[in-house]
């Protein structure tokens, strides 16, 4: 496999869209459901914690859990983590495609086509990732300011009326569960030669933060509490409430939808990669491609058995524990880190 290095810019910039993609379809909602009107407040509170873990991932260094039998069964959680998620959030993935974008298609045949491209990727490298998430980034970052500015006119004023604050404990401590992917930083000085980009990192989270709780704040002044558990996917729906002059574009949630496929996608082929990647490092025989080729089938096959959305949302509750006990890891090692200097 070719293109091992990332830079410190890819790094930071996977780290933005990796968790963009992932936090777009559900939080939004749930937070609303959980805080209220407060709901984007706690949203950007939660999703600091993960630039605070981020951060401190960054600074760690994962390479010395290879040099022990702990740290390699440590490896190989965090290698099945990925795995599982990779799978839930494909079969989220191509479900929303099927609904929103192409419902004659079957499943399988997404999911199929979806594999096969992430496992292309995987065969080029990490660092062709981090080149399509830099090409990709401007894009995002375009059709977001534009919903924003967009929507603004659709804000309805009694959606913007502060209640008393509720439920911020539980919606925090709900998005900073949902951080998949932040541990993949805990490996990163392996692929960017050795360099901590910690503080690069956490601007990155705090960038994300701001963004996603503008997001939130916006969509929850155009639907309002009720209006956002009505809707299925409320950030990716909010281009539907611009009414643009001289529209040529019948769909314009598309361009959204695309974000949101871009952002999604590049998380899943991080999680394949990871899942390979660390699975050659706790067992040590082996080569790359055959892990990558294995993990996209163990993918494909996972993302079968979740038949329905709701046995994906399942998984995903229970990977929150998961998540949770990698921040412990991330926590510890960063600790080991800071003793050591």
């Amino acid at each position: 496999m070719t293109n091992h290095t990332l830079s410190v810019r890819q790094v930071q910039v996977l780290f933005f869209v990796d968790l963009l993609g992932i936090s777009m379809l559900y939080l939004p909602s749930l937070a609303a459901a959980l805080g209220g009107s407060f709901c984007a407040l706690w949203v950007g509170c939660g999703v600091l914690v993960w630039a605070f873990f981020g951060a401190m991932a960054a600074q760690s260094s994962g390479a010395v859990l290879e040099k022990s039998r702990w740290g390699r069964s440590i490896l190989l959680f965090f290698s099945i983590k990925n795995l599982l998620q990779g799978a839930v959030w494909l079969r989220l993935l191509s479900g929303s495609l099927s609904v929103l974008l192409l419902p004659k298609t079957p499943l399988f045949f997404l999911e199929g086509a979806m594999v096969a491209l992430l496992y292309y990727g995987f065969t080029k490298g990490p660092a062709c990732r981090g080149r399509v998430a830099e090409v990709l980034l401007l894009p995002i970052l375009l059709v977001l300011l534009a919903v924003c500015l967009f929507s603004i006119a659709g804000v309805e004023q009694s959606n913007i009326t502060l209640s008393r604050p509720s439920g911020g404990g539980t919606t925090i401590g709900l998005v900073a569960l949902s951080g998949f992917g932040v541990d993949h930083l805990l490996f990163v000085s392996a692929l960017d030669g050795g360099r901590r980009p910690s503080k690069g990192v956490f601007c990155a989270g705090a960038s994300l933060a701001l963004v996603l709780a503008a997001l939130t704040a916006l969509a929850f002044a155009v639907f309002g509490q009720t209006g956002m558990a009505i809707h299925r996917y409320p950030l990716l729906q909010l281009m539907d409430t611009i009414d643009f002059p001289l529209l040529f574009v019948e769909r314009q949630d598309v361009w959204m939808v695309g974000v949101w496929i871009c952002s999604a996608f590049l998380f899943l082929w991080g999680c394949l990669f990871f899942c390979a990647w660390l699975l050659g490092r706790a067992v040590r025989r082996g080569s790359e491609r055959k892990y990558g080729l294995g993990a996209a089938l163990l993918l494909l096959a996972l993302c079968r058995l979740l038949q329905t959305e709701a046995a994906a949302m399942e998984m995903l509750r229970l990977l929150l524990w998961a998540n949770g006990a990698g921040a412990v890891v991330i926590f510890a090692l960063f600790l080991k880190e800071r003793r050591g200097a």
